[in-house]
């Protein structure tokens, strides 16, 4: 059977799981594999190691999910879907009922860094709001994106400009941060949206992943289905006809700013995104194309064989037009069909290679 501990950092979960679990059974604990992979702090790990630990502890806890194995998961904030999983392979749910005063005194009694103290305010915090939440403020945004020609997307989800958008909202830095940090600890993806549809499956074009903040905005990138919907939605936005990007949001901390030119605003100052969309039409008049790729050539081989193209059609289309005024000299002056069908074969082949490239 697959135990999933619940609970504020430190509640004493791993001290449970030391107790309780057996000889042979999977242990599921993230400072535990930090520490397998170079930590040399007992709690929290940065950079590459942070990322690898996130990566291996999805990839253990998919492996009890999967197998049906036994093993313990120490998990403080499941997301609904995640405790979905859980419920769904029959897991036992254990929640340690420890109060706040009394993590932070066993934080500090273990000498932990400052952070820990404030993860554990942190989920406290949510966890109330949490439970005084019955409606999420879904809002959106309009966001510039650029197309690759690989059926992927790199764009901006959102910029720091403090220029009101047309909710009258400016978007503090960080306000994506906890945000960013849950989606890689939870090893998940977000949708890719066609208009905010998530009650169409059609709609569904693709996955946004690699969040991350920098001086510009929130970066991130998405890889198009392979589906009708996606790749025309690739083609769309790679020809600048479908150029937009909006997001769906939920507002969990805000409030009211003045920004250098005396105008009042409603700074939001931290987000949870729950999709991203590409639309037509545009809320935000600012937004714009940052660039569209088109696909790569083989510069000098492949402009060769174009100028070619080019002019072989152009041959063509100049003999359809004259054909009823050439004179029979004229005509005797034309190439002969039989010495010049193989070229127009080979052309027509590179063409439809090239064209597929695109």
């Amino acid at each position: 059977m697959i135990h999933v501990v619940l609970g504020p950092p430190c509640a004493g979960k791993s001290t449970y799981i030391r107790e309780h679990s057996k000889s042979g059974d999977v242990l599921v604990d993230y400072d535990v594999i930090a520490q397998a992979l170079g930590e040399k702090e007992k709690h929290g790990a940065t950079g590459a190691i942070k990322e690898a630990a996130y990566k291996s502890r999805n990839a253990a806890i998919n492996y009890l999910l999967e197998n049906d194995a036994e093993g313990w998961i120490i998990h403080s904030s499941p997301s609904e879907w995640q405790m979905k999983r859980y419920e769904e392979a029959g897991a036992d749910i254990i929640r340690l009922d420890v109060d706040e005063d009394t993590c932070v005194e066993r934080a500090e009694a273990d000498g932990r860094p400052a952070e820990e103290v404030e993860r554990i305010h942190e989920w406290f915090k949510e966890h109330e709001k949490s439970a005084g939440r019955k409606t999420m403020a879904i809002k959106r945004k309009i966001v510039e994106v650029k197309a690759a020609e690989n059926g992927s997307i790199t764009g901006y989800a959102s910029t720091w400009t403090r220029e009101p958008d047309s909710y009258g909202d400016v978007v503090a830095k960080g306000a994506f941060a906890e945000c960013i940090e849950k989606i890689k600890e939870e090893g998940r993806v977000l949708p890719l949206l066609y208009d905010h549809q998530e009650y169409d499956l059609n709609s569904f074009l693709g996955k946004a992943y690699d969040f991350k903040e920098d001086d510009h905005g929130l970066l991130f990138s998405a890889d198009f289905d392979d589906t009708k919907e996606g790749q025309r939605a690739r083609e769309l936005a790679k020809d600048g006809r479908l150029c937009k990007f909006s997001f769906a949001y939920e507002v969990l901390d805000e409030g009211e700013v003045e920004l250098e030119d005396g105008r009042k605003a409603n700074e939001l100052r931290k987000l949870n995104i729950f999709e991203v969309s590409l639309v037509f039409y545009p809320a935000n008049d600012d937004t714009s194309v940052v660039e569209v790729k088109s696909g790569r050539r083989n510069s000098a081989a492949d402009e060769e064989t174009l100028r070619q193209i080019i002019a072989l059609a152009q041959g063509l289309l100049g003999e359809l037009d004259d054909n009823d005024e050439q004179d029979d000299e004229a005509k005797s002056k034309e190439p002969d069909p039989a010495n010049d069908e193989e070229r127009k074969r080979q052309l027509l082949k590179e063409a439809e290679t090239l064209l597929k490239k695109e």
